[in-house]
């Protein structure tokens, strides 16, 4: 016997914007491409295009205007030729009980530019956040700084500190003592802080872990490090050779001769999450692999796919692979989403540095069984690309993917005007229909490896790194939680006489953000007069799980609600990101 109504309803397409534009996308024929994997097939009728201005935006243009070039082709080496966003408004929005939650939502990334491979970080870079209609609400350029102050800061990592902060890691390799190897970066305000830790290294990928008040972080591809953020000093590491070597599984596998060269080998981390108080989840993209590590004893519990895997792998037609089979390959972001499911951008190279693939980059869902030991794949959508490095795969509360690639090949002369832009964010629904997705395309320059004398498919890498634009990481988010639920159930006169309850406000909810620890919340029931019927406290799941709570109300309250008839249902957490949702009892 409730309803509820959203706070707020879907963004505006208008071309008023400052920074975005709006046409109709019946005047792009083109289809979508489809790959070996991949069951999209539409074409983009159902899709509405926008363009991101990026330079139009004041801190980009200062930026550009402030800085030189001494490798010439400045605006096309320091700026994208065009930022293209494509989107089906109901495939964003998910199911009904979303409303226009996730449509109002914001996409997050770091947009780099590469014209050649050295310790000067990026050629150009920028940490972006637009809404899902291509409207920048911030732009972050990077700087030179370092002790010589010619290195550009490339960030790599990203994550959500909460609703209106970044949390950045510079790249993995830079080692320069005047510079900030972890940031943080409120896109809201602009204000920025770096995190003083003792960390030598930047890193693929680092997060808060609160329960410790730490960071964690990879440190020179094979150190799992913490740091308090207290002290800044390490409070917790582990490295891969102390995790090989403390493993009886590898020890029985391997013979005594081989374990020295299997124990010293470049484990190359590129994501470690820590999932509970005791759990550690570590990627590794030179093993191929995700390992389990026990927090408390540093030791190696398990690990899952490359050559050491101790998990048989069963594909989506129920094929068997025997442990050590390689089905996935040197991929990025492997991380665990909640139960007993792990997600991954599967990049599919056998050799990332000659270009040598098994498969087509993609996204890969599995679960595992640790009775069992197998790892069953239950959903994968592939690029139809080949990216030899980076990528990422988040689940989001609806049930889409989204994460960005890059194809080592660009092709200015296709058909398929897909083939002509150097990188992408895609989302995509579970059942593989194209949502929401963002091309970028980059000049045709001798600097990303296009000769634009005569232009025609070219490679765009340099070893296994990219040479033009690329993305490493990309994050999806809400400023509020999202409330899918409420409903009011009346108590039996007897109930309420026994326990002094009038009824209950069940709600369900989200979390703002994908966290991989769960954040305190509360749910606060008042009248029009902010008279509170009701209130419980909880927490919001992690890894954008939904999260179910009852507010009991007691029998006068509900006495009150009754007579009311519309009362405020508002869930907010205790970094004070808040949703207000009005509840109507009839």
């Amino acid at each position: 016997k409730s309803s509820k109504s959203s706070k707020s309803g879907k963004s505006s397409k208008s071309g008023s914007d400052a920074d975005a534009t709006h046409d109709t996308a019946s005047s792009t024929p083109s289809p979508i491409t489809p790959s070996a994997v991949t069951s999209v097939e539409a074409g983009w009728d159902d899709y509405d295009h926008y363009t991101m201005d990026l330079g139009s935006f004041e801190a980009v243009a200062e930026f550009l205007a402030a800085s030189d070039d001494s490798m010439g082709d400045h605006l096309n080496l320091s700026l994208p030729v065009s930022l293209d966003v494509w989107m089906n408004e109901d495939l964003v929005a998910g199911s009904e009980e979303f409303g226009s939650q996730l449509l109002d939502g914001y996409v997050a990334f770091v947009l780099a530019a590469n014209a050649n491979v050295n310790e000067r970080g990026a050629d150009a870079a920028y940490v972006v956040v637009a809404d899902m209609y291509g409207n920048i609400q911030n732009a972050r350029p990077s700087s030179r700084g370092g002790v010589d102050g010619i290195i550009m800061e490339r960030f790599e990592g990203l994550k959500m500190w909460n609703a209106s902060t970044l949390l950045m890691s510079e790249f993995f390799e830079n080692t320069d003592e005047n510079m900030a190897k972890f940031l943080l970066w409120n896109w809201q305000t602009g204000a920025e802080e770096a995190l003083e830790i003792d960390a030598v290294y930047g890193s693929h990928d680092a997060e808060h872990v609160p329960m410790d008040d730490g960071l964690m972080t990879v440190q020179d591809t094979n150190n799992l490090t913490e740091y308090s953020l207290t002290t800044g000093k390490e409070i917790w590491g582990v490295t891969w050779e102390s995790l090989c070597y403390s493993s009886a599984k590898l020890a029985m596998s391997t013979p005594p001769d081989m374990m020295a060269t299997v124990c010293s080998t470049d484990a190359h981390f590129n994501r470690v999450q820590q999932a509970s108080d005791n759990t550690v989840y570590a990627g590794s993209r030179d093993l191929s692999a995700l390992l389990k590590v026990s927090k408390m004893s540093g030791s190696l519990e398990w690990i899952l796919g490359g050559p050491f895997s101790d998990f048989v792998t069963i594909d989506l037609n129920g094929t068997e692979y025997p442990a050590g089979y390689e089905y996935w390959t040197h991929q990025h972001n492997f991380e665990w989403v909640g139960s007993n499911t792990f997600i991954m951008f599967d990049n599919g190279a056998s050799d990332p540095v000659t270009g040598t693939f098994d498969h087509e980059s993609r996204f890969l869902m599995i679960e595992v069984d640790e009775i069992a030991y197998t790892a069953t794949v239950v959903w994968e959508w592939s690029t139809g690309e080949e990216a030899p490095i980076w990528g990422d795969a988040d689940l989001l509360p609806n049930g889409n993917v989204v994460g960005p690639s890059w194809n080592q090949y660009v092709d200015p002369t296709s058909e398929d005007e897909l083939a002509n832009y150097q990188a992408h964010i895609w989302e995509v629904t579970s059942e593989k229909e194209l949502a929401w997705s963002m091309h970028v395309e980059g000049a045709c320059i001798h600097a990303f490896g296009c000769n634009p004398e005569s232009p025609e498919r070219y490679l765009r890498r340099s070893s296994e790194a990219p040479m033009g634009w690329a993305i490493y990481s990309a994050e999806r988010f809400m400023v509020t939680p999202a409330v899918t639920s409420i409903v009011a159930t009346a108590s039996s006169k007897k109930e309420s006489k026994s326990s002094g309850v009038g009824g209950t406000i069940a709600i369900e909810a989200y979390m703002a953000y994908r966290s991989s620890t769960a954040v305190e919340a509360h749910a606060v029931v008042t009248t029009a007069d902010g008279t509170v019927l009701g209130k419980a406290k909880f927490e919001l799941a992690a890894m954008w799980a939904a999260t179910n709570v009852e507010v009991d109300i007691d029998s006068d309250s509900w006495t009150t609600l009754e007579e009311e008839g519309t009362v405020s249902v508002e869930v907010y957490t205790a970094k004070g990101e808040a949703t207000v949702m009005e509840l109507t009892y009839e």
